[in-house]
């Protein structure tokens, strides 16, 4: 009777028979022959645990990473792992907070109040490899000589992002947003205030966040 691979006897090494072999892939992963080497018995070739203690036999485990924090985000289309508890949990992102959005990771929001007046502003600063993602805008203008519209742009002179009011004196100017997300900037570029009357005085109440 012809034997398959599995049944062949091991017997490189002392001890238990130990043989490392090139897998399909390439890889290569050390394993054990349990049993009789004759060839009426029974063999079970196993591989060795990566890590810590002994784990071998049934039920077949569902692979992933143990990790008391969150894993770190991987790059788009690329291959991810499933997130565990160090105790075996599958484990979620359940936290909703005022003070964090979840876009392609935890990601803390900003709340600023700015002074801006009639001149070009930058009001956050580029980011490598990061958007600037605009969730809420106030305007209050304290000190007015003539009318004009304000707006924010990508970068200093960019594209404009938002026409935000059109400035016809002193007072509030609610910007109503018809999204969650207001205005996105490109990557690793500042988000500039601009108001195109004269002289003014402007409180800009923000809040924001950066991801990519």
């Amino acid at each position: 009777m012809a034997k398959t691979a599995s049944q062949v006897a091991v017997t490189q090494g002392s001890g238990v028979g130990l043989s490392t072999f090139d897998l399909a892939t390439g890889r290569k992963r050390q394993t054990v022959v349990i049993g009789d080497a004759d060839s009426t018995g029974e063999q079970a070739l196993v591989e060795l645990p990566a890590h810590d203690a002994p784990d071998r036999g049934s039920p077949l485990k569902i692979g992933g990473r143990a990790s008391s924090t969150i894993l770190p985000p991987v790059g788009e289309n690329d291959r991810t792992d499933a997130w565990f508890t160090v105790s075996g949990q599958l484990n979620t992102v359940t936290e909703t907070s005022p003070s964090y959005v979840h876009d392609s990771g935890r990601r803390i929001i900003g709340a600023q109040a700015f002074s801006v007046t009639n001149v070009a502003t930058q009001m956050i600063a580029p980011y490598a490899g990061l958007k600037t993602r605009v969730l809420s805008i106030h305007v209050v203008c304290s000190n007015f000589t003539s009318v004009g519209t304000a707006w924010l742009t990508d970068g200093n002179g960019g594209l404009t992002l938002v026409h935000l009011a059109r400035v016809t004196g002193v007072g509030n100017y609610l910007f109503p947003s018809t999204g969650y997300v207001v205005a996105t900037t490109a990557v690793n570029t500042g988000l500039w205030w601009n108001f195109d009357g004269g002289a003014a005085n402007f409180g800009v109440h923000m809040s924001w966040y950066l991801a990519p």
